[in-house]
């Protein structure tokens, strides 16, 4: 498995954004579950973290991957709705090697694995695009960078 905390290891100050991530990560699969997080509290709580540790990555480095999101969302659950969000993985593991600061903050592995999960089923699939939508949300929300 990849080191989704490479950028945070030894650095004290960033023990909280650590710590955020170990949640994300250890919870996206039940966040975009919507059968395991029926009231959405487990999902509220991975996007607004995931949302702050964003914060220092501008929104002109994801615009595309979101922007593509948004495309696929538009379509009804089917074979070749999963077949783009497969697609959508692969755009994601791109920006993620042009910008460094994405690898540091598990960018790749948190949207792969919410991607996992989004493919199974259509309650999955709707929940994982409003997954993506509030992390946006809350990167705004937070301070995030144009």
């Amino acid at each position: 498995m990849q080191d989704y905390r490479g950028g945070y290891r030894g650095s004290q100050g960033n023990q909280e954004a650590n710590s955020s991530l170990d949640f994300v990560m250890k919870n996206i699969e039940i966040a975009i579950n919507k059968e395991k997080d029926k009231k959405g509290d487990i999902f509220i709580q991975c996007a607004e973290k995931f949302g702050e540790i964003l914060k220092n990555v501008s929104y002109s480095k994801i615009r595309r991957v979101y922007n593509e999101a948004k495309s696929i969302s538009r379509e009804k659950f089917s074979d070749e709705t999963v077949y783009k969000l497969k697609v959508l993985k692969s755009l994601i593991a791109y920006t993620e090697g042009r910008f460094p600061e994405l690898k540091k903050v598990g960018f790749y592995e948190v949207f792969s694995r919410a991607i996992n999960e989004a493919e199974k089923n259509e309650n999955n699939y709707s929940r994982f695009f409003d997954f993506f939508q509030a992390v946006i949300a809350y990167h705004r929300a937070k301070g995030g960078r144009e």
